[in-house]
């Protein structure tokens, strides 16, 4: 998993995951309850699949993220495999 910047509709820069398609699966099927900050771009381990606004170990915003939450909201990138 990678991160990209962006920037929201009210101007603030975040940190998207961009995940290969065998990641996403990969994450789907095996519960690994990984998540995401978006304030930092730093994954945090336990996190349930559905988790809105965990607070950070890294940065301490509340801004983590359920990864498959992020993938279903449309905010992380999943991209092909690389051949």
């Amino acid at each position: 998993m990678t991160a990209q910047k962006y920037r929201t509709k009210k101007g603030r820069e975040l940190f998207r995951p961009i995940l290969t398609l065998r990641e996403a699966q990969h994450l789907m099927i095996d519960d690994d309850m990984d998540g995401w900050c978006l304030a930092c771009g730093e994954s945090q381990r336990p996190v349930e699949p559905d988790a809105e606004h965990y607070l950070c170990e890294s940065c301490r915003e509340n801004m983590v993220f359920g990864i498959e939450q992020l993938i279903l909201r449309g905010i992380a990138k999943v991209k092909e495999d690389e051949a």
